[in-house]
């Protein structure tokens, strides 16, 4: 099943690119294809940190037919995956999440390199995931 999404290289980038891919396993690809070193020190501030962090491209929703192509509410057309911003989860939370993940397939990326590169604890680490409901599945 194709899927269909927008890809936008910072984020103050408000005409995101139209992308498709012809199935998860090639938007998987894309997506991590797609990599931005933002040179990320351990000395950085949570200001510098901030700052460097809107230099991230971002994956959004495919554009509504008939609209403008930008990134806001009325544009936001069919989501054909599901997206998570988990910044902050807690490992208990994680754990939690992933139970409840367990209909879909996907995969998951930091946005930085990994928790000691950064002024935040690891338990405060900064997650997105993106997922793909490839079979139904009943709720008990």
């Amino acid at each position: 099943m194709e899927i269909r999404y927008t890809q936008g290289r910072s984020a103050d980038d408000g005409q995101p690119c139209e992308m498709s891919a012809p199935d998860f396993d090639a938007f998987e690809r894309q997506i991590r294809e797609n990599v931005t070193r933002i040179g990320v020190l351990s000395t950085d501030d949570k200001d510098a940190l901030n700052i460097k962090k809107r230099r991230l491209p971002y994956v959004w929703h495919a554009f509504k037919p008939g609209t403008a192509r930008r990134r806001c509410a009325v544009s936001a057309g069919d989501l054909y995956f599901l997206p998570l911003d988990l910044d902050g989860v807690t490992p208990a939370g994680w754990i939690c999440i992933k139970g409840a993940l367990g209909a879909y397939r996907g995969f998951a990326y930091t946005t930085y390199t990994t928790p000691a590169t950064c002024t935040q604890p690891p338990t405060a680490s900064t997650a997105r995931v993106l997922c793909w409901r490839r079979r139904v599945r009943s709720l008990p």
